[in-house]
């Protein structure tokens, strides 16, 4: 049964994500993220407070559609006590690999450095994000 429900994620993901060969487009205007530069980077970010992580790659156009309904969040007044973070899949290999990313986008919500929430794949409204994370303020 294990075996099943593994298989089935795994597919789910695969179905839901994007390959690499994709092309995400950043629009300079938006709202921006703060950019993860590294595992250490990452651990104190995440290591007290809400934090939200967009994982993602940039040749991906799930990603690219996922992004601005993420990067709303970062004007929203509501959410001025989450951090909201971007990984870039192809720079930070461990730190997707430590968090089990297996596909992108990923948005992980972490309390005090707990992973608590976990959105995979595109399609998650900026309200449903936002609802979790002020939840957890």
């Amino acid at each position: 049964m294990k075996h099943l429900a593994f298989l089935f994620m795994i597919a789910f993901v695969s179905l839901t994500s994007c390959s690499k060969d994709e092309v995400e487009t950043i629009n300079p205007a938006a709202p921006s993220l703060i950019v993860v530069n590294g595992e250490s980077d990452f651990n104190s970010k995440i290591a007290t407070g809400v934090t939200l992580a967009y994982f993602h790659s940039k040749g991906c156009s799930i990603c690219a559609a996922q992004r601005p309904k993420v990067a709303a969040l970062v004007s929203d007044n509501e959410l001025v006590a989450a951090q909201l973070l971007e990984i870039d899949f192809e720079a930070n290999q461990t730190i997707v690999n430590k968090n089990g990313v297996f596909g992108f986008p990923t948005i992980l919500i972490f309390k005090d450095g707990t992973k608590v929430h976990t959105l995979n794949g595109g399609g998650h409204s900026t309200q449903k994000i936002k609802d979790l994370i002020k939840a957890l303020l």
